[in-house]
């Protein structure tokens, strides 16, 4: 299960070329942890905007995530800028 998260839910001015980085409680499969790199909300991460409350998603740039630290953390980046919050 995701242990902490970059930026912090509902957290507010983070550069809006920021990375998303989630921990995870022990090494996962980085074959499982697809990403959406539309705003379609479909993958086994998704993030959305409090506002869009996941009726659209934050589309990344690739389709799985980066995983580092024997994975247990997986860098997502978004395809384009945040939007200022």
């Amino acid at each position: 299960y995701v242990i902490a998260g970059t930026p912090l839910d509902g957290s507010t001015g983070n550069p809006v070329n920021t990375v998303i980085t989630l921990s995870f409680s022990q090494p996962m499969n980085p074959a499982t942890l697809t990403l959406s790199t539309t705003t379609a909300c479909t993958g086994a991460i998704q993030v959305s905007t409090q506002a869009a409350n996941f009726s659209t998603c934050i589309a990344m740039n690739a389709a799985l995530a980066v995983m580092s630290n024997g994975n247990t953390t997986a860098t997502l980046t978004p395809a384009a800028a945040l939007a200022y919050n």
